[in-house]
């Protein structure tokens, strides 16, 4: 699992915490935790990979002015790795 902050509504106040985790199901999970939230929501679960994903990446690309973005690889027991 791998957590980064990054603010989603472009005033860079890295306003929501971004939890990355794989796992068995083969699939990348991405869970979102707001300001003033205690918990982590499930946000999304990407398809990409044929076995367990065994590693992650993240990048948090953009500087002043820029969007806010993340670039994640994964990489799996099915010996691939998948940009996201």
């Amino acid at each position: 699992m791998i957590s980064v902050r990054v603010c989603v509504c472009g005033c860079g106040c890295l306003c929501r915490l971004v939890l990355v985790s794989g796992g068995c199901d083969s699939r990348l999970h991405i869970y979102l935790r707001g300001p003033g939230e205690t918990s982590f929501k499930a946000a999304l679960k990407l398809p990409g990979h044929d076995g367990w994903v065994r590693s992650l990446a993240v990048h948090h690309v953009g500087g002043e002015g820029a969007a806010p973005e993340l670039l994640i690889a994964t990489a799996s027991q099915d010996r691939s790795v998948e940009p996201t």
